[in-house]
């Protein structure tokens, strides 16, 4: 459940016992969504069709061969266990 103050427009995130949530995408919005909520204490399940987040900034460097694809990806299963589903 998400909670907006009317007084100053912040929001908050309040768990429901046994809320689960579903969150589409494993972009960096998806991705922060599924930590902030996961802090929050929900059930996150993040679903994705791939298992690393693409660091568009520094790919420039790929079409010159100064990195490789794999550089500028970070893959985020290992720091976000029990919540990928592909």
């Amino acid at each position: 459940m998400i909670v907006k103050n009317s007084s100053n427009g912040d929001t908050a995130m309040t768990r429901v016992a046994g809320q689960k949530v579903v969150v589409l995408g494993g972009g960096i919005a998806g991705l922060e969504a599924a930590i902030d909520l996961r802090k929050a204490g929900f059930s996150v399940t993040l679903v994705s069709n791939r298992k690393y987040i693409y660091i568009y900034p520094i790919s420039i460097w790929i079409p010159v061969h100064k990195i490789d694809f794999e550089d500028a990806c970070l893959h985020w299963t290992c720091w976000l266990p029990g919540m990928v589903s592909h």
